[in-house]
Order: structure tokens, then C-alpha cells, then sequence
């Protein structure tokens, strides 16, 4: 159990110095062009050669579609609960690692914010705000006895039709973008 937490651990860190490492680089990328002062004075005409438009900032763009959809299938509750459900662990720490766990995901994914519209943002984080305020009406409606599987079984039945939302104006964004 030890080395499996330990993997996942790894895992997890491994996956946040992947993402930062592509961040880092885009950023630098971007960086580069502004700073170049010939890339600066391109004309409109060399900018929409062929007639497409080239946006600069569509990777970012794009990953942030990506990061912000993967944040909101991550906080599903079956998601969550595939994640963070163990028999031997009791209904409030089953309640307190999700809840801790939504707080990580969001926190990690502030700066997506800022290549994504206002609504897109401000859905997700109404979605994140209602799954985590189902999680705490569920477990208040349980007795002190009930056990984590029985959070569980509860939390299946949320309904996810806010992230399902969320997940689908990020769709309509991005491709109102191509």
C-alpha cells in the first residue's frame, strides 16, 4: 500500500514538472517573439498569409482548454472516488482528502484563467464549488457511524450537469477559435 501511494506520488509529481516544463517553455517561446523587434513589425498581411489568421497565443490557448477540461472530468465524483476511496479510511477523511484534492486541482489551474473567457472560468468554478458543496451535504446527511463507502454510494448519484456544462462551453470556445 506504501509503495503504491509512493508511485502515485511520484507519479503525480512527474506529471506537474511535465506540465511546467511545457508552461515554461511556451512561455519563453512567446517571450522571445515580443522581445525580437523584427517579429514585432510584422505587417497584417504577412500575419494573415493565405488567409488564415496566426494567433501567437493559441498553444497557451489550447492548453488551457486542455488543463481546464481535465480539472473538470478530475472532480467528478466518480472520479474522485476511484482516487480517494479505501475502506480503512473514515467517512470525514474520505470527505477531507476530496475536498482537499478539488482545492489542489483548482489552485494548480488558476493561471488558466487567463486564456479562457470570463463565463468558461466562471462556470468551472461554479461546477467546482457545487461538487464540493454536494460532498459536504451528503456527508452531513450521514450518520456518525456511516462509513466511507457510504459517502460513496451517495456521491455517485450527484448530479454533473455543471461540469458537464463547463466542459462543453470549453468545447464551443476552442472551436469558435479555429
Amino acid at each position: 500500500m506504501d509503495a503504491l501511494l509512493i508511485i502515485f506520488q511520484i507519479g503525480t509529481i512527474l506529471y506537474v514538472l511535465a506540465v511546467t516544463y511545457f508552461l515554461i517553455k511556451a512561455l519563453n517561446q512567446y517571450l522571445a517573439i515580443l522581445s525580437d523587434k523584427n517579429k514585432l513589425t510584422i505587417s497584417k498581411s504577412e500575419l494573415n498569409k493565405d488567409g488564415k489568421k496566426i494567433e501567437l497565443l493559441l498553444p497557451l490557448h489550447i492548453q488551457a482548454y486542455e488543463r481546464l477540461i481535465l480539472f473538470l472530468e478530475r472532480i467528478k465524483p466518480i472520479a474522485l472516488i476511484a482516487r480517494h476511496l479505501d475502506p480503512f479510511t473514515s467517512r470525514q477523511q474520505f470527505q477531507m482528502n476530496m475536498l482537499q484534492n478539488i482545492r489542489d486541482e483548482f489552485e494548480h489551474n488558476l493561471s488558466q484563467q487567463l486564456f479562457v473567457s470570463d463565463s468558461v472560468w466562471q462556470t468551472s468554478k461554479a461546477a467546482r464549488e457545487e461538487i464540493a458543496q454536494q460532498i459536504n451535504m451528503q456527508s452531513a446527511n450521514l450518520t456518525e457511524e456511516s462509513t466511507s463507502s457510504d459517502l460513496a454510494g451517495l456521491l455517485v448519484q450527484i448530479d454533473t450537469r455543471l461540469i458537464d456544462q463547463a466542459i462543453k462551453m470549453i468545447k464551443e470556445e476552442m472551436k469558435a477559435m479555429a
